[in-house]
């Protein structure tokens, strides 16, 4: 009997606790500097400030809060604050040519610098 009275009371309140875990990991980006909660209840109690595109975890969300985790820190922020469209590249610098950073490959393996003979350990002549 209280068995039946426990399992009806435990249903009845998970029920009315609406979590929707999202796929684990998923990624977003937030898209305006925002500070976190530490807890979702507390308004008081801060976690850390996600700068514009930091990139964060999503752990689990509640209605229209997510429970995010950037590097090792974790917090609650509004989903509105996310998205998952990850920034855009920043643009080159202009007057900056690329083929001035690569060096053209001909099929050799890149030189390893002067003087290295492929005779590493060999004794000195």
């Amino acid at each position: 009997m209280i068995g039946a009275l426990l399992a009806l009371w435990t249903s009845q309140a998970l029920a009315q606790t609406p979590i929707t875990i999202e796929p684990k990991g998923q990624t977003m980006w937030a898209s305006e500097e925002v500070a976190t909660q530490r807890f979702p209840d507390d308004t008081e109690v801060a976690g850390p400030t996600l700068r514009v595109d930091a990139q964060v975890q999503v752990v689990l969300t509640d209605g229209d809060r997510v429970r995010v985790k950037s590097g090792d820190k974790y917090g609650w922020v509004a989903l509105a604050k996310l998205t998952t469209e990850p920034p855009a590249m920043p643009a080159l610098p202009e007057g900056l040519d690329l083929s001035q950073l690569t060096a053209p490959m001909d099929g050799r393996p890149p030189s390893l610098g002067s003087g290295f003979r492929g005779d590493a350990g060999a004794s000195p002549k």
